[in-house]
């Protein structure tokens, strides 16, 4: 008989024990960006046992990258020329329609795009099931259109199942068995960060007036062109497109209405999950050169600079940032812990930096009526960032004050891909690590921003901390956690 011996209120760490016998341990660690959906275990002289999965969002939509390929012609054991193109691009739109014991099945929607000459576009829509008794296994069918032509099946058969679904899929489908000839999708696709756009603008033109409320009501009832973002369109951000978008945007124009819910006057990204989504907005995409032009002026300096993003901890959106600068000094723990007490109130507690560290101190107050943490920059001594943390309760970001606009960050800039040394912080649980899909999920968001150009363009970057910063723990509340991402760069004397 198992039994079920701890649940941390955090990691979600599964801890499960056999009784008599011979015994049997699992521990299975859920984290914020991987969503467990089953964990079984064959025990001993028991049955199988099946664990729930976390709730996973009904409707997603999962973006092609780039290690996507095509392939058509003959495979072995038949000779005759075959056509491999990579990059191929495109869309997966899930849509939840039955949780089971077992498995969970989704309706598919593929949009698809093949670089080749001329060009291939595949559309049509399937299933997918993901799930299993004891192996954990996925099963895909597509029936898809070339060019507007007759439609073919694709199929996965049942493979093993990705454990980062679905923050992230890898599966292939073919026609036949891959003999002889065939065509074969290699598909890899992630969730990608929300696009930039300000609200209201529905036919992305750069302005807010009457235009944009009869775009979208021709959108909805006069058969005109779907929105190029579906989120500029939602003027009162309730998650859909109707006519009381367009009421908001005329009482908002003409007749002295409330302000439209965040991003409205400058480009940002949308603060709440629903299903709409922004396949681009071109308004807010050419802003990037002169960001990171104007980050570069800005941390021209003999000396180093933190720049830290705040991220939603659901979304990683971007809900602010702030840069400071400041010449080399020589900095030790005591004067660190001193400079963080003094801007952020908490420099007391762990330390849960190594020693002697290069890049930042991290002060740790355990969580409670007073519970927070402080960090400092290693190379400058000054502080970077500072929230408390309270038990079962909201605490609050102590610094910095003030925060910038993700407009003067420059979203949805080409993406960096330079190499950033990285290292992770869990607030909540008060340790050194994050799983590293964690920090790369993060640092992916900054990496297409201005700011890496920015800093690369003045100097150098050293290494990138990801922390996250949970205010409440005992009970964990991700409506109001943050990830919170600190870029260190600078020039060297």
């Amino acid at each position: 008989m198992a039994k079920l011996e701890r649940i941390s209120p955090y990691h979600g760490e599964l801890i499960l024990r056999a009784s008599g016998g011979d015994q049997h341990l699992l521990e299975a660690k859920m984290t914020p960006t991987t969503r467990l959906h089953r964990i079984f275990m064959l025990l001993a002289g028991t049955s199988v046992l099946a664990l729930p999965r976390q709730g996973d969002p009904a409707d997603f939509t999962l973006e092609l990258t780039p290690d996507s390929t095509y392939t058509t012609g003959c495979f072995p054991p038949c000779k005759c020329p075959i056509q491999f193109v990579p990059g191929m691009q495109g869309t997966l739109k899930f849509r939840l329609v039955e949780s089971g014991q077992f498995f969970d099945s989704y309706e598919v929607e593929a949009d698809l795009s093949v670089p080749s000459t001329p060009p291939r576009l595949l559309r049509g829509s399937g299933s997918y099931r993901l799930g299993g008794e004891i192996a954990f296994l996925q099963e895909m069918s597509l029936k898809l259109s070339t060019d507007g032509g007759a439609s073919e099946d694709f199929q996965s058969g049942a493979v093993p199942g990705p454990s980062e679904f679905p923050e992230k899929l890898s599966i292939q489908l073919a026609i036949g068995h891959q003999e002889c000839f065939d065509t074969l999708l290699e598909i890899h696709a992630e969730k990608s960060a929300p696009r930039a756009f300000r609200r209201g603008d529905c036919n992305a033109d750069g302005h807010t007036d009457i235009s944009d409320p009869i775009s979208g009501l021709l959108f909805l009832f006069g058969g005109g062109a779907a929105p190029a973002c579906e989120d500029a369109c939602d003027a009162n951000d309730d998650g859909k497109q109707d006519i009381s978008d367009a009421v908001t945007t005329l009482s908002r124009l003409f007749a002295g209405g409330a302000p439209l819910p965040p991003p409205e006057d400058e480009c940002g990204q949308d603060p709440t999950v629903d299903e709409l989504a922004c396949g681009s907005f071109a308004p807010c995409a050419g802003s990037c050169d002169a960001q990171a032009a104007a980050i570069a002026a800005e941390t021209t300096i003999v000396g180093a600079c933190s720049a830290v993003v705040r991220l939603d901890y659901d979304t990683l959106a971007i809900l602010g940032w702030q840069l400071g600068c400041a010449k080399y000094s020589q900095v030790t723990e005591e004067t660190a812990r001193e400079q963080a007490k003094a801007d952020t109130g908490y420099g007391g507690g762990r330390a849960l930096n190594p020693a002697d560290p290069s890049d930042l101190f991290v002060f740790y107050e355990s969580p409670g009526d007073f519970g927070g943490a402080g960090i400092v920059s290693a190379r400058t001594g000054q502080s970077v960032f500072g929230g408390s943390i309270v038990w079962l309760g909201t605490g609050e970001i102590t610094y910095p004050k003030e925060w910038r606009g993700s407009a003067s960050l420059g979203v949805d800039c080409a993406r960096f891909e330079g190499e950033v040394p990285a290292r992770g912080y869990d607030l909540a649980a008060g340790t050194a690590g994050l799983q590293e899909a964690e920090i790369q999920a993060a640092l992916d968001v900054v990496r297409e921003t201005a700011l890496f150009e920015g800093l690369q363009s003045s100097g150098y970057i050293f290494d990138a901390v990801v922390v996250l910063y949970p205010r409440s723990v005992g009970s964990f509340d991700p409506s109001t956690a943050e990830w919170i991402v600190v870029v260190n760069g600078g020039f060297l004397e």
